[in-house]
């Protein structure tokens, strides 16, 4: 994507999934990249690394007038799904908080373009399911409000993504993908839960391609675009392909336990993403997961 050579590139929650994988391919861009997480990585690379809480409006507005960027991409997240009351304030602070900051703090600065992420755990605004079913979802359903009003209200150049089920290397090791893999190359049976959640799933390659097209095409800005494979496979079914990809692998234990209450049923409506973008996934299923595999057997699975 060209389009971003020479820019000025600001990642904000760098140090993450999302973000370890855009960095990388933002500097392949040729971008100027900064990135801002809590914690440094242990390989900078070629990239001008800060470290901070956004959840402190001083930290992200002194930052951005600092760099100057001509686009940030917001992905700090606590990433957590779960329905626990405990979540409620983690989602507040490090989902929405973090990006209120950052819209605040984009518009004080002119910042040419802010990058949301949204969440397919948000609830659909069809009018048939506006209930949000757990913190998270609602921390990244206000997040849409939020950025909706920003853009509207006060001109703020805002692109809203909503990434699907994304997987790939480097993943968190309690994500079903990357546990049950490290399990079945360990030779340890895996205990899932039910595996009936149908999920739409996106290799992460797949959604850091969209994110660097909205990144740059002026069309994108204040669309709201989803980023997905546009089908729907259950959680078992994906732990049964990983165990035929990898030779005598133990076969899987699913759990007579209920699923969460509510838990809602997405698929990414891929419209947006070819008029705005011109982005489609390239990446099947059976390849992505045989990538997957490959890095976690090439570095030894924990």
């Amino acid at each position: 994507m060209g389009g971003l050579d020479g820019q000025t590139v600001l990642v904000v929650g760098g140090n993450g999934f999302l973000g370890r994988h855009l960095v990388v391919r933002l500097i392949q861009a040729g971008a100027n990249v900064h990135v801002i997480s809590r914690s440094l990585p242990s390989d900078n690379g070629n990239v001008r690394w800060w470290t901070g809480n956004v959840a402190e409006f001083p930290c992200v507005r002194d930052l951005m007038f600092q760099v100057k960027p001509d686009v940030v991409y917001q992905l700090a997240s606590a990433s957590m799904g779960g329905q626990d009351p405990e979540l409620v304030l983690a989602t507040f602070e490090n989902d929405l908080r973090t990006t209120v900051n950052v819209l605040l703090a984009a518009r004080d600065s002119g910042c040419g373009r802010v990058i949301i992420t949204r969440s397919l755990d948000e609830p659909n605004s069809n009018g048939s399911a506006q209930i949000p079913y757990s913190p998270y979802a609602a921390a990244k359903a206000a997040s849409g409000l939020y950025g909706r009003m920003f853009h509207h209200l006060y001109r703020v150049p805002v692109v809203m993504l909503r990434p699907f089920m994304t997987y790939g290397p480097g993943q968190k090791d309690h994500k079903v993908i990357p546990y049950t893999i490290q399990s079945m190359l360990k030779g340890e049976t895996p205990a899932i839960g039910s595996g009936n959640r149908r999920v739409d799933w996106i290799y992460v390659d797949d959604v850091i391609t969209g994110f660097l097209a909205a990144g740059s095409r002026p069309e994108a800005v204040g669309m709201e675009i989803d980023l997905g494979s546009g089908t729907l496979v259950t959680v078992g079914e994906v732990v049964e392909q990983i165990g035929e990809l990898i030779p005598k692998a133990p076969p899987p234990r699913f759990l007579s336990v209920p699923d969460r209450i509510c838990e809602p049923t997405r698929l990414a409506d891929l419209k947006a993403a070819k008029e705005t973008l011109d982005w489609h996934p390239v990446t099947s299923l059976r390849e992505g997961l045989s990538r997957t595999i490959e890095w976690y057997r090439r570095r030894g699975a924990r």
